[in-house]
This record gives structure tokens, sequence and C-alpha cells, in this order.
């Protein structure tokens, strides 16, 4: 019989350190809040799921190889840098992150218009779920921002805060600017 590509390790709430190197693995869901310091992936992961890992850090966390990852899960693991860990995964097809809370010029926005998403249960969608809050520093044109809230429905996108000045010079009075 052939052995399983999904390991499922949600009861194991006390695990500190996980070594699936020399496994055939494609699928790890850890349990949420678990203590682990130490994870090491095999290159045949497919499916990254990273969510409520509050001591993993970046040293920690290893992955022999990320080329076969096609779907990345990330959400509340303050230690790791899942900007860092999405950018390794070169053929990343779905996408979701939760709990975002960035400023930016909508590059990022940019950068995955292209990729489908994951939904809160775990089902494929069409739309890229990040999930949170992104704080535009420039105004985007009205067809740009409605092609962003269109692919991340889940994302409030926030246009930058404006003053408007008004300026009458037709007297040569500094009280007719307000």
């Amino acid at each position: 019989s052939q052995a399983s590509t999904e390991l499922d390790l949600t009861k194991q709430t006390r695990l500190r350190t996980f070594n699936g190197n020399g496994t055939t693995v494609k699928s790890i869901t850890f349990a949420q809040g678990a203590p682990l310091t130490s994870v090491i992936l095999p290159s045949t992961i497919t499916s990254l799921r990273l969510e409520y890992l509050p001591a993993l850090e970046m040293g920690g966390f290893t992955a022999l190889g990320y080329s076969n990852v096609d779907t990345f899960i990330f959400s509340n693991c303050p230690r790791l840098d899942w900007q860092t860990l999405l950018g390794r995964c070169t053929n990343v097809v779905r996408i979701r992150v939760e709990g975002l809370s960035l400023e930016g010029d909508g590059s990022l926005l940019n950068t995955y218009l292209n990729k489908k998403g994951v939904d809160a249960e775990g089902n494929a969608v069409e739309t890229c779920a990040l999930v949170g809050n992104y704080k535009l520093t420039r105004y985007p044109s009205d067809e740009e921002l409605a092609t962003w809230r269109k692919h991340y429905p889940e994302l409030n996108i926030l246009l930058p805060q404006y003053t408007m000045i008004e300026f009458d010079d037709s007297v040569s009075d500094d009280a007719n600017v307000s």
C-alpha cells in the first residue's frame, strides 16, 4: 500500500520539533498554537500551511525545497516573515495570508494579481486571499483600485488621507487662503 502524503498533526498540541526529511509528505497540518521551534519540511511539500505557530522563528524553519509548493496558507505566526517564505515558493498558485496590516504603494497588490486563493474553510477560490488591511501611500487610478478590490475581496484597501487647499488670488490678501 502507498503511504499517505498528508500528515495531520492537529492533535499534537505539545509538538516542539518536526523533521520531515526523507519523507514524501506533500501536506502537513500542525496543531494551532503548538510550541514548535524547529520544523524541517521535505522537498515534496506542495501545501505550505503555517497557522498560529507563535514560537516558530525563521531560523527554526527549513523547507528542503519550495519548488513544489502550489498552495501557501499563513496566519498569525509573528516570528515568521510570510513575504520571504512566499517569495521562495516560485510555483505557488493559491495564496491565503491572514492578519495583514501593511502600508505601500500597491506594488505588493500587483505582484499577486495572477494568483488564486483559499477561503477560510480551505476551499479553492478564484481570487487571492489576502486578509486584513492595506493602507495605500498613493492614489491609484479608479481602474487600478477596482481591479485590486475585485481580486482581494477580503482585504480592506485604505486610501491615503488628503487635504484640500482653497486659494483665491483675485484679491491680494492672506486671508483668502483657507
